[in-house]
């Protein structure tokens, strides 16, 4: 009995010394390797690098701003940004005094703390992972004298029974268990703890190969549904004649409805980290009941002057406020002068309307090809838009739009995550112009070509 009682104090120790070396672990991940890896943190500083680089020295305005922003966030979202950069410091300083004699008086022990965030802020301007905040310092330093009243409260309560480390170990669990908890759902896959999944069901009746045409329902004329066509097999077109006959221009088709299409309804929701997509059968009493501005997919066959339709699927939006002025022309737009606005993190972005909308097309495809950034040039395919204030949807089409970059150019980069919550924007570079990419562009014109001022890339469900 006695040796387990000499034997106590040590192992204790050693679980304290062990699970603080887990938090000074998991601490460096989630402020200085958050979003990344430290492989590519090494190649960014190889090529000179700093992808997520940016200071605010401005007290107070980032949790101003979150605060400002929080009725569009969720509560654990907005909580976790603000009270998590003081959250994540209590063990900080918690354990130092409890570990080490010399820190039991508080104002060491702030100290301490205020050097190691200063220190975590520096790492993170000079690897270029992460917003330098003047705001993460004071809220750290507010964690750690949390941490350090805890354990003037367990030094008070502990006795030779139960003593001060058996404390902060079971307050470590709790720590831990609640910490990891808010981490996985809020940011799972932005710090590597889970993984993006899209689950899809009622798909089986869905044909595999492409489909003849696919565009945004406009209305309907007796057995036909009408169609801005968005894309279609080369080739795949009503004659321009008949385009004529029936009033219509080349981007909008008839597809015939008969008694053996098959409609779909395509809906999509969020579970945790999955994507749920459901193919739910339906059958329209009357073709007036498919939603105008309703996205739709056609199988069937060509003929003269429409498309005979074996199986439509549509996804449904709300009323929409009408097509976003994104979608406008380069040639044409009459963007307003880019203004900005402040951000979390000490960003500004644009707040007018983007002269264009696009998607950068696709490293295999022969029909949207990326083309890459051409020396200042960069060609994109314009995307239609259409938002009502409280759902969004967004497709690409074959339409080509160029615009110019230059020295001034501002770049941004947008993580889109969760059923389109934008989770964070970070300072970007023209190296985030790849394949694969939708991208907004603010500028104006000149001579007859869009000269972005700012261009903020978009990478959707956090890849």
């Amino acid at each position: 009995m006695e040796n387990r009682k000499r034997l106590l104090p040590q192992v204790l120790a050693v679980l304290l010394a062990l699970i603080a070396l887990a938090y000074i672990l998991a601490l460096l991940k989630i402020t200085v390797v958050k979003g990344t890896t430290l492989s590519r943190v090494f190649e960014n500083m190889a090529a000179g690098k700093a992808p997520l680089r940016s200071v605010n020295l401005v007290p107070f305005e980032t949790v101003l701003q979150y605060l400002r922003f929080s009725e569009n966030m969720p509560f654990l979202r907005w909580f976790s940004n603000i009270f998590g950069n003081m959250l994540v410091f209590v063990p900080l300083g918690l354990y130092l005094p409890a570990a080490l004699p010399a820190m039991r008086r508080f104002v060491r022990t702030l100290a301490a703390v205020v050097f190691v965030s200063v220190s975590l802020e520096a790492l993170q301007y000079l690897l270029g992972t992460g917003s330098t905040d003047i705001d993460d310092v004071w809220l750290n330093a507010a964690g750690g004298s949390v941490g350090y009243l805890l354990y003037v409260i367990v030094a008070r309560v502990s006795t030779g029974r139960v003593p001060a480390a058996a404390w902060v170990l079971s307050l470590s669990v709790c720590f831990g268990v609640a910490g990891y908890a808010v981490a996985y759902r809020e940011f799972g896959v932005y710090l590597g703890l889970a993984t993006f999944r899209e689950e899809v069901r009622g798909d089986s009746q869905i044909p595999r190969r492409p489909a003849d045409a696919f565009g945004i329902v406009t209305g309907s004329r007796g057995d036909r549904l009408l169609l801005a066509v968005i894309g279609r097999p080369a080739g795949k077109r009503p004659s321009a004649a008949a385009g004529t006959a029936t009033g219509m221009d080349q981007d909008d088709i008839e597809v015939r409805v008969g008694a053996s299409t098959r409609f779909f309804d395509r809906r999509s929701s969020d579970k945790g980290h999955t994507q749920v997509t459901d193919y739910v059968a339906y059958t329209p009493a009357t073709l007036s009941e498919v939603p105008e501005q309703a996205q739709a997919f056609v199988w069937g066959r060509w003929e003269a002057d429409h498309l005979a339709a074996d199986v439509i699927w549509t996804m449904r939006p709300r009323k929409p406020a009408g097509m976003a002025a994104a979608g406008a022309s380069p040639a044409t737009a009459s963007p307003a002068p880019v203004t900005v606005v402040a951000a979390p993190g000490g960003l500004t972005l644009p707040t007018s309307a983007a002269a264009l909308f696009g998607h950068t097309g696709s490293a295999s495809s022969s029909a949207m090809p990326f083309k890459g950034a051409i020396g200042d040039e960069v060609t994109v395919y314009k995307i239609r838009s259409w938002d009502d204030g409280k759902s969004k949807f967004a497709v690409s089409t074959a339409d080509p739009a160029t615009f110019r970059l230059t020295p001034e150019t501002v770049y941004y980069r947008q993580r889109i995550l969760r059923g389109g919550r934008e989770v964070y924007v970070t300072p970007g570079n023209r190296e985030d112009i790849v394949a694969g990419k939708t991208i907004r562009v603010w500028g104006s014109e000149r001579d007859g070509v869009l000269v972005a001022e700012a261009v903020c890339v978009i990478t959707a469900n956090g890849r």
